[in-house]
Order: C-alpha cells, then sequence, then structure tokens
C-alpha cells in the first residue's frame, strides 16, 4: 500500500470516527437537555413544556435523521415521548385583562 493511499485511508477512518464522537455527543447532549428540562415542568409548566417538547422534537429528529440514525440505533438512544397535559384545565388558555 503507498504513502498517499494510506494517507487517504487514515483520513476516510479518522473522518468516520470523529462523525460517530460528533453525534453520538449530539445525542447524548440531547437527551440530558430532556431529562433536565422536565424537571423545570414542575415549576414552569408552560415554558417548560414548551422547551422540554422542543428538545424532544430535536431529539427525535436527530434520532430518525440519516445518518445519525446508524449511530443512534448503535448506542441504543430511543424516541421519547411529548410532554402532554392530563388535566384539560391545565390546558385552557387563561384570560387576562388589561383593566377596561
Amino acid at each position: 500500500m503507498s504513502i498517499p493511499v494510506m494517507i487517504i485511508f487514515l483520513a476516510a477512518v479518522g473522518a468516520v470516527v470523529m462523525f460517530v464522537i460528533v453525534t453520538c455527543n449530539r445525542l447524548v447532549s440531547l437527551t440530558q437537555r430532556a431529562q433536565s428540562s422536565h424537571g423545570e415542568i414542575e415549576e414552569s409548566i408552560r415554558s417548560g413544556r414548551r422547551y422540554f417538547n422542543a428538545v424532544v422534537r430535536d431529539l427525535n429528529t436527530a434520532i430518525q435523521e440519516f445518518p445519525s440514525n446508524l449511530v443512534a440505533g448503535f448506542f441504543q438512544f430511543r424516541p421519547r415521548s411529548y410532554f402532554e397535559l392530563d388535566r384539560s384545565e391545565d390546558r385552557q388558555v387563561p384570560t387576562v385583562s388589561f383593566g377596561a
């Protein structure tokens, strides 16, 4: 194997390894953000829910997109479910009055 071919081969392997590392770190980061934001929902239900669902959407998208789905499958990342309110009263938009 000649030196230029070996350099190209090593560069390709290095690129694949870097892709796997970056993708895995991104998925771990999104998973951690989803877990930590779930606790914030207890404090601030509306804005916390929006943040949590945005993070879950990003995580689920990354898990399903090619080629990050290959890394996600290998490291067993699974889609998470969105935060939903159980009581219909919690889903109501609050009435706001600015004086009349």
